[in-house]
Parts: C-alpha cells; sequence; structure tokens
C-alpha cells in the first residue's frame, strides 16, 4: 500500500467528516476536493480507523498481518469503491457510477495497471489522441488487459481493429504514427467472417508483434477514423474541431466501430447542432449505436480525468434541438451520399491520399466482446485454508498469474457476460473474464459477508451448531474450519440481483478432498467447450472442410505441447456445405450423446472414460485452469484420473501413450482405471486424481446459472444433462421448482459422499436461486437433505 496519506494534511471538512465517523462524507468530499487515488483513500479510511499504526506498509511478519491486508483490502471494496462509483455517476448522459466505472479496476489498477496506464498515455501522445478515449475502447473491445501487456502477438481482429490490414494505405496516408505499429507485413492475413449479426463480411486478421503494438495500432486505427471525420466535416462545410470534446469522443468510437459510414448520420446531426447522445437509462448492448456511444462517452471521460488527469467538460445537453429520433436502422446512412470505397491492394508510399473506408456490415456500433465482475464484501476469513498473499505497494498483484510447469494452455472461446449479464461476442477465455462475480478483483480473495446477519455468519453459526459432531473438535466452541472436519461446505446465494453479484459462504470450502465421481463434471465442461473451440477455428481460418479443420486443431494443440490430442472425429459430426460457402460447422456425435448420457444419468465409469481418454487430459487441464474452477492458491476442480471400469478390455483399448493402467476395484468386482503421466499440477497439495473442494463444485453450478460454461446454449445443454444425474441433497423436498429436478452430481466411494446442486424456486411468490455443495469424508450418515432445507433457509431469510 502507499504512503501518501498524511494525517496531518487531511482538509478540514474531509477530517471533520472523519471525526463524526461519517466515512462516505469523507470520501466525497476528497473526491471533490480533487483527490483521485484508489490507494489514497482507503488508506485515509483504514489509519483513521486504525490511529495505533503508523501510516505506512504493512509489515508482513506481524501478528495481525493478515487479518489488516483482509480488513484494507474490504475497506477498498466495501466503502472506497462505492463513494467512487457515486462520484462517477455521469447526470448529464445519464451513466450510472457503475458503467461509468466498468472493468477501470481490472486495467488501471495495481502494477499491471501502472504499465497499461503508461502504454495508452505514449500511444494516445504519438498520435494526439484523449487517452481517456483510447483507454475505453481497448476495455470495451477486449475486456482482457493482458491481451495488451502480453508479449506475445496479438490478432488485429480481437482488439477490434478488424480492417487495420486492408486499410493500412489508407491509414499510413494520414496518420504518421502507422509506421511504428510492428507487425510482419510477409504475413499471410487470416481471412474469416466478423461477428456481425446480419450482413456478415470476410475481414482479414493480421498478427501485431506484441501487446504494446496492438495498444499503438488501436490508437492510430482510432486516430484515422477521427481524420475521416474531421475530413467529412470539412466537406459538409463543417468544423470538426469545434465540437464539444465529449461529442467528438463518441463520433470517433462510432466511427470506429460502424465505419466512417456508419458515423456519418451522427456527425451531420452534430454539426447542426442536433444531441447525438442518448441519455435514456439503458445499459450497453449490441445494435444501438447511440445509447452504446453514450456510455463510452461517459467512460472515456471518467478515465481521462480519474487515471490520466485530463478534465473532460460535462455533455450539456443542447437547448435547441433540430431533431428528436429514433436510432438509425442498419442502412440509414444510405440515404446520404456515400464515398467510393476502394481497398489498395498493395502497400505503397506512392497510394498516399487514397481515399478508403471499409465497407463494415453495421454492429449498431458496439461489438460489447468482453465481460468482467466485481466482488463484494470481505474474504473468506476464518478457513484456515484462505491463501496467503504478499503485499505489493499497492494491492495483491494477481493478473497474468501463469499456470505451474508443465501444465500446458491453449486458447478457448466463450461468450463473455458483464457485471450486469450483459453477453458479449465471441472472445478468449482467462480466469479474470470468468470471475464469477465474487472474487476481489484487486486480491483475488473470496469475498462473503461476515456483518452480524451476513450469510457468512449465518453459515458458521449453523455449522457451529447443528453439524458440529461432524467438525474435528465435535464441538461448537470450533471458531474456525479445520482439515480434520469431515466436512466441506459452499452456500452460493445467485437470486434476484445477485446473479451475476453472488453473496457466498463457506465452512472449509477450499480444503481439496477426493472427489470420487463429482468432478466428472469437469469433463462435461469440456466437451461443450471443444465443440465451441473447433467452430471458431473454423469460422477464424475458414475451413469449410473437416479435414482442413481437423488438421489446423492439432497445429494449434500441437504447438501447445499437449501430450494427447482431443480424438474429435470420434467426438463430433462435421457438416459441410457442398459448395464450400460457409465454414465446416461441429456438433456432438449420436456416439457422444449416448456416452454422456451413460455416463452422467447411468453413472457408468466405462462411458465417461471414454469420453475423458477422447476429450483428453491436457484439454480438460487447460479448461480448468483458464476458467478459474482450478485456482493457483485455492486449489479446485481438477482430474489427472479415469474411473474404474469393470471391462478391462475396454480401458485398454483407450490408453494411450501419456495414459498408465492400474487395477481396481468398484462395487466388489475387479475392474481396470488409468492416470495421466503427463500431470503437472502439485500444489496446493494435496491434489487427487479426482480433485475437488466445495468451492469449485459449488462456482461450477453457479457459472452455468449465469450462463457462463462456454455460452447460454451450452450452459443450458449441461444443465439438463445433470438434471438426470445422482443426487444425496434431492428427493424433491421442496416445492415451486423453476429447474425440476434440478441439476446435480453427487460422488460416493467407501469413505466419501460429496454432491453439489443448482436450485431455482418460487416460495412465497419469491424466486430464490443458490448453488450449493458438500463434501464429506468418513461421513456416511451426513444428511445431505437435511442441510439442504437449512441452506435454503438461510438464503430465504437473506431475501
Amino acid at each position: 500500500m502507499e504512503e501518501r496519506f498524511d494525517r496531518a494534511n487531511v482538509p478540514k471538512d474531509v477530517a471533520d467528516a472523519l471525526a463524526k465517523g461519517d466515512e462516505p462524507l469523507a470520501l466525497k468530499l476528497a473526491i471533490q476536493g480533487g483527490s483521485r487515488d484508489v490507494n489514497d483513500l482507503t488508506n485515509m479510511i483504514f489509519f483513521t480507523r486504525h490511529t495505533e499504526l503508523a501510516v505506512a506498509p504493512l509489515d508482513p511478519k506481524g501478528k495481525d498481518f493478515r487479518k489488516l491486508s483482509q480488513e484494507w483490502s474490504t475497506i477498498q471494496d466495501q466503502v472506497v469503491w462505492p463513494a467512487v462509483e457515486a462520484s462517477a455517476a455521469n447526470t448529464d448522459l445519464v451513466v450510472s457510477g457503475s458503467e461509468v466505472v466498468d472493468h477501470h479496476r481490472r486495467f488501471f489498477m495495481g502494477k499491471s495497471g501502472k504499465r497499461l496506464k503508461k502504454l495508452v498515455e505514449d500511444a494516445a501522445r504519438e498520435v494526439d489522441l484523449n487517452p481517456g478515449l483510447l483507454g475505453t475502447v481497448m476495455m470495451a473491445e477486449t475486456r482482457r488487459p493482458l491481451s495488451y501487456l502480453s508479449s506475445d502477438k496479438v490478432s488485429s481482429y480481437h482488439i477490434g481493429a478488424d480492417d487495420f490490414y486492408e486499410g493500412r494505405a489508407a491509414i499510413q496516408a494520414r496518420v504518421p504514427a502507422y509506421k511504428k505499429v510492428k507487425w510482419d507485413k510477409n504475413q499471410k492475413p487470416a481471412e474469416h467472417l466478423n461477428d456481425a449479426q446480419t450482413n456478415r463480411r470476410t475481414v482479414k486478421t493480421i498478427l501485431f508483434n506484441s501487446g504494446a503494438d496492438a495498444v499503438l495500432a488501436t490508437a492510430v486505427y482510432l486516430k484515422f477514423r477521427e481524420v475521416r471525420l474531421r475530413e467529412l466535416a470539412k466537406e459538409a462545410g463543417g468544423d470538426f474541431d469545434t465540437l464539444p470534446l465529449a461529442t467528438r469522443i463518441a463520433l470517433t468510437r462510432i466511427a470506429m466501430a460502424a465505419g466512417t459510414g456508419g458515423a456519418t448520420p451522427y456527425l451531420k446531426d452534430a454539426l447542426k447542432g442536433v444531441d447525438i447522445f442518448d441519455r435514456r437509462a439503458i445499459p450497453v448492448r449490441a445494435y444501438q449505436t447511440k445509447r452504446n456511444a453514450t456510455v463510452r462517452t461517459a467512460q472515456a471521460m471518467h478515465l481521462s480525468d480519474w487515471v490520466f488527469g485530463i478534465t473532460v467538460p460535462p455533455a450539456v445537453q443542447p437547448e435547441l434541438e433540430e431533431y428528436v429520433g429514433e436510432e438509425p436502422e442498419t442502412g440509414v446512412w444510405s440515404s446520404f451520399e456515400e464515398e467510393e470505397y476502394v481497398y489498395p491492394q498493395e502497400e505503397s508510399a506512392s497510394e498516399e491520399g487514397e481515399e478508403w473506408e471499409a465497407e463494415e456490415s453495421y454492429r449498431g456500433g458496439e461489438p460489447v466482446r468482453g465481460a468482467g465482475g466485481k466482488g463484494r464484501c470481505a474474504d473468506v476469513a476464518g478457513e484456515e485454508e484462505a491463501p496467503d498473499f504478499e503485499e505489493t505497494e499497492e494491492y495483491v498483484e494477481f493478473e497474468g498469474v501463469k499456470p505451474p510447469v508443465g501444465v500446458k494452455l491453449t486458447e478457448h472461446y466463450h461468450i463473455p457476460k458483464s457485471a450486469t449479464g450483459t453477453a458479449g461476442s465471441v472472445t478468449v477465455m482467462d480466469q479474470q473474464g470468468m470471475n464469477p462475480g465474487f472474487v476481489s478483483t484487486l486480491t483475488d480473495d473470496i469475498l462473503v459477508d461476515r456483518r452480524t446477519n451476513g450469510l457468512q455468519t449465518n453459515l458458521d453459526n449453523l455449522i457451529r451448531t447443528k453439524y458440529a459432531r461432524f467438525l474435528a473438535t465435535r464441538s461448537s466452541a470450533q471458531e474456525s474450519a479445520r482439515a480434520g472436519d469431515r466436512l466441506r461446505v459452499t452456500l452460493i446465494d445467485l437470486t434476484g440481483g445477485k446473479l451475476f453479484k453472488p453473496d457466498p459462504a463457506g465452512w472449509g470450502s477450499t480444503f481439496a478432498t477426493d472427489g470420487a465421481s463429482t468432478p466428472k463434471i469437469c469433463a462435461l465442461y469440456a466437451a461443450h467447450q471443444l465443440r465451441r473451440d473447433l467452430n471458431r477455428l473454423a469460422e477464424l481460418n475458414s475451413y469449410t472442410k473437416k479435414d482442413d479443420l481437423v488438421k489446423g486443431a492439432n497445429a494449434v494443440w500441437k504447438k501447445a505441447g499437449f501430450t494427447t490430442l482431443p480424438r474429435v472425429a470420434e467426438l463430433f459430426k462435421f457438416d459441410e456445405a457442398a459448395d464450400r460457402s460457409r465454414p465446416v460447422s461441429v456438433a456432438f456425435s449420436t456416439a457422444l450423446e449416448r456416452n454422456i448420457t451413460a455416463a452422467y444419468k447411468d453413472n457408468s465409469n466405462c462411458a465417461v472414460d471414454q469420453i475423458i481418454s477422447q476429450v483428453g487430459f491436457s484439454y480438460i487441464a487447460s479448461v480448468m485452469w483458464q476458467s478459474g474452477l482450478r485456482h493457483q492458491t485455492r486449489g479446485g476442480l481438477w482430474l489427472w484420473g479415469g474411473y474404474c471400469c469393470t471391462n478391462k478390455d475396454f480401458v485398454r483399448r483407450l490408453l494411450t501413450p501419456d495414459l498408465s493402467s492400474l487395477e481396481c476395484v468398484t462395487g466388489g468386482r475387479a475392474g481396470l482405471s488409468f492416470r495421466w503421466k503427463g500431470n503437472a499440477m502439485k500444489e496446493p497439495k494435496p491434489v487427487f486424481p479426482h480433485n475437488a473442494t466445495a468451492l469449485s463444485v459449488a462456482t461450477y453450478f453457479a457459472l452455468l446459472r449465469q450462463g457462463r460454461l462456454v455460452d447460454d446454449a451450452s450452459s443450458a445443454s449441461i444443465v439438463k444433462t445433470l438434471q438426470d444425474a445422482c443426487s444425496f441433497f434431492w428427493d424433491g423436498q421442496f416445492g415451486g421448482l423453476v429447474i425440476n429436478p434440478p441439476p446435480t452430481k453427487c460422488g460416493l466411494t467407501s469413505s466419501l459422499t460429496h454432491d453439489g446442486i443448482l436450485v431455482k424456486r418460487t416460495v412465497g411468490g419469491k424466486t430464490i436461486t443458490y448453488a450449493a455443495a458438500a463434501l464429506t469424508v468418513g461421513a456416511s450418515d451426513f444428511p445431505f437433505r437435511e442441510l439442504l432445507v437449512d441452506l435454503d433457509k438461510l438464503v430465504r431469510d437473506k431475501n
């Protein structure tokens, strides 16, 4: 944490509010007075609460370090950020504070945030562009800060510069900084269809040399759009630079997303004095140009002020308007004079001055390619498994955590969702983008509510009293979870507005245990993810034939270092267009569907072994890590072992060079199973062949409810499959079920009894939703159904 806070230099009005204990007022006054450092504001509250402490970084060796560090994080999450959000609300543009600060924290906090800020400032200065606009576009296009901090190559399509390659000559002629963007000019662009809802067109995607080059490329691409708007304004007898800065920001954003042609109607309106902003309180979603541009403008104004120290004058609504109209429909600009579109074939200095404009399929001015979430309340305190963390100069630096050595990753594609549930376009999955909504974006800790009547407090009281016989001390005097407890529990309240801002609670929730059959859900998820990845590869590379897709996918997985490649021909069926007019599409084969039914409805170990073998441990591992269901400190779901199948010859046919077989017994019958030789996951210990934690199992079901395991359709398919799965929780005891029966997945051995469940039901006119998991060790008599009734009541009492 930083040392800029000085008790002696607090402004009098702020000090008076602090003396009265009015922290919200103190923060409001400090922000109004110009304070723009979130960590400094956090220190102000923290050290006012702890006058016994010197204003200095906490000592990691101090006895209260962990407790105080968690309190500092909680203050930032619960007290400071709400104040920042409140101050960020743009009343002129009618954009809420939560929308305005969306992803501010993920992109511009901590050491990585400082690096990104420097990259944005340098690129914006290079092209003479407002850095707040550049930062906002980067957040909107990718929702992934690591894309810009990477030393690896970055796709032009991923960052939203769809037509950078096609327009390179026109861009070079107008933006001198183009020459500083590093990319291999000899590379062959990947041709594929864009993600427009209608009138999809082929785009040519290239790779920039690094994330830093992607930042500069975005700045150059934006600047080109701004220059074209300036030229068009001059042709129309107007002056782009006389427009208010907020209006110019909005027009430039529209021009990047919808093309200069798409921005032309709005430019003409703005030059006539018409208000181009949509000042209605509606959220960002695809195909609503004016409102999306309005929200992005508010975000750009905020970043410009808070992050880059540049104030943008308010976007005051004009007193006189010549026009009040609806959102332009696709193709609305066809009634205006259009440019003649000419695509340069070769990059050459002789083409300087050549006209170029992308014939973009109209995307409504907003691709919405990302997702994110933000946490609530405090860390899972009182559980011995809660991870230690290192103090940095500001907070824990967790973005970009690399997997353990030996764990190989490939790119996975999914439909992200924002903190408000807005679905984006297909993008690359990572742990931060899969935040279920209760992981701190600052410390990476689980955020729970430990207030007097908080869900965590109530769960603690329930376990200590009613279920004390399953605890290590067998007494309600036990204050926190211990490794010797025979019970691990997680409850995640997803009711109403908590769907994407869940309220979690846990007891021993990250203690690892052999998950028995429960981790079979990993293979089910991976099979759905593999289908999405193959379809995306076909789209991006314009593969029209099955053989080309299989060859291309295998090349990707070999490059990633997979020890065994997914056997896609055994898993899927491929639909090729006779005229090769579209990419080949991939769907589950009849055999795979039959195996899924046998594995999850009929509890066939042989069937699930076949799915695991066909998908491959390497691929499953990559999915588990990048989805966050396996975490670097909290552990979680992990598979490196098959299940005991009594048909030994069948198992032998499944064995590959990276698998070793072993004898086993199930149901009193001898069988054969296998283990993955290439397993590199060793920490946190132990790592069982079928590893699970209560937190990871409950999170799996929470992500299902959010529609975030691959996409809505895949999540719904997984739910349908697990409605037929085994359960100890469920016996039809509840009425009013919306999902009937609920999706579940049990696990059972001679010493283990586990279950996970997703419940959505209506009771007393109120619909409640929650995910829960209970893992027990040496507790065959554990009353799962009774626990579910108790957990259900905890959720009802909170809603």
